[in-house]
């Protein structure tokens, strides 16, 4: 359903994942690894509900690489991982236009 859209992140070289969670942080798409990304998500959604702040977007320095989380209104999110060689301006630029994208087609 959402797949094309992530597909275009990994056009970006050096993106590795991405994958569009629920906003209850449950896959509904995904482009690799699923249990790596399920411990990645698990990390995410800790850093968000004991934040004192709204996060619309999270940047996670990784052993494999960045991991970009953009947070929907919903909840929802689009992560992206991505090795350091990747142009972080276009992943997160593209990220979100994906992310609105998301909210759009809804």
């Amino acid at each position: 359903m959402h797949q094309g859209l992530l597909s275009e992140l990994l056009a970006i070289p050096g993106v590795l994942q991405t994958t569009l969670t629920d906003a209850d942080g449950l896959i509904v798409e995904n482009t690799g690894e699923r249990e790596k990304m399920d411990a990645i998500i698990s990390d995410i959604v800790a850093i968000i509900e004991n934040s004192n702040t709204e996060i619309s977007r999270l940047t996670i320095e990784a052993e494999e690489g960045l991991i970009l989380a953009d947070v929907l209104d919903d909840g929802r999110m689009v992560i992206t991982k991505f090795s350091n060689e990747a142009n972080l301006g276009k992943v997160r630029s593209l990220s979100s236009k994906i992310a609105q994208d998301f909210i759009n087609k809804d």
